[in-house]
């Protein structure tokens, strides 16, 4: 960092240009901007839920139930197959065993 260096100046560049692919020529974009776009972002964020709390409250309700029956389902089918293995190993270990049993008379 140099002594003339202000806050002003910070930027990112583009990660492509960074990794020097030939795909993206130098560009970037200054940190003051991008800080003014998520500002604006979060106020158009915090706007809505304060103004439609709850509907915004109901969707974030609605979105959790939806991931929550879609987490569950895929639990049951992960369980039913986990007990479809656990049958298929125990008829296997029967076999094992009766086997074991007739070669030693």
């Amino acid at each position: 960092m140099t002594n003339n260096y202000s806050r002003e100046q910070a930027y990112f560049f583009c990660s492509n240009y960074r990794k020097n692919t030939a795909n993206c020529t130098a560009h970037y974009i200054r940190e003051k901007v991008v800080h003014a776009l998520v500002l604006e972002s979060l106020r158009r964020v915090l706007f809505y839920v304060q103004a439609f709390e709850k509907q915004f409250v109901q969707e974030q309700l609605d979105k959790s139930s939806e991931e929550q029956r879609k987490e569950i389902a895929k639990k049951r089918r992960e369980l039913a197959k986990s007990e479809k293995r656990i049958a298929e190993l125990d008829v296997l270990f029967q076999r094992i065993y009766e086997d074991n049993v007739e070669s030693r008379h």
